[in-house]
């Protein structure tokens, strides 16, 4: 049997030891100290897009501390709702997704498990839609391609903003639904509307980038074999 200080260390994704990062125009977010464990859902609220921008460049690895530690207790794979929408190829249709090897047969969708296609339909996204290419597609129904993109990744750490800030019912309805059960962690911006489903952690940032992190209820009910 493994310890339980191993079992434990096993869940957290990144530590982060009086962390601070300096903003490109000016000022600083920080000091953070936080684990990130995985199968989390943390909720952002900050004061600007800077500060925004400062959180996702370093957890994505493309800043590193100003001052401070920051350690990633395992390999983390990281994805971004912005990364996806300007990766997604205007030419492919969602059909051309389906059947390539980055879609997956099954979902975890409501604690069950489904096929791909349940999720596709519940963002109406027809056998005529499926078949034309995205460029080709209603601006509407290529906001729902991207979600359904950023839904399935299979990436460790999630971090969203701007697809949590559209308003298509349709859409909101099927990342309600889908919430509790995304692959791995993840960390959304609050805006208006609000995030579609419950958080773990609350991570605040001020507007003199202060930074706390508090704890909200229990885990996400999130415990499938989907990315684990």
């Amino acid at each position: 049997m493994q310890p339980p200080e191993f079992v434990s260390l096993r869940r957290i994704l990144y530590e982060l030891h009086a962390v601070t990062v300096t903003l490109p125009g000016g000022g600083c977010i920080g000091p953070i100290t936080w684990r990130l464990e995985r199968a989390r859902h943390v909720r952002v609220t900050c004061a600007d897009d800077a500060q925004w921008l400062g959180l996702v460049t370093l957890l994505s690895g493309q800043r590193a501390p100003t001052s401070g530690r920051l350690e990633e207790v395992v390999p983390v794979t990281v994805q971004t709702d912005a990364r996806v929408r300007d990766k997604l190829d205007a030419n492919q249709t969602v059909a051309q997704f389906l059947a390539s090897p980055d879609a997956p047969e099954h979902i975890w969708l409501e604690g069950r498990r489904r096929d791909l296609l349940v999720l596709v339909d519940l963002l109406e996204l027809s056998p005529a839609l499926r078949r034309r290419p995205f460029k080709h597609l209603p601006p509407e129904v290529q906001e729902r391609v991207w979600a359904l993109h950023f839904m399935i990744s299979r990436a460790s750490l999630l971090i969203g903003r701007e697809l949590f800030r559209l308003t298509d019912p349709i859409l909101r309805e099927v990342l309600r639904r889908r919430w509790s059960d995304l692959a791995g962690t993840l960390v959304a911006a609050e805006s208006a509307p609000p995030l579609p489903g419950p958080v773990d952690t609350w991570l605040r940032i001020a507007p003199d980038g202060s930074v706390s992190v508090t704890g909200v209820g229990a885990p996400a009910a999130n415990a499938t074999p989907e990315g684990r």
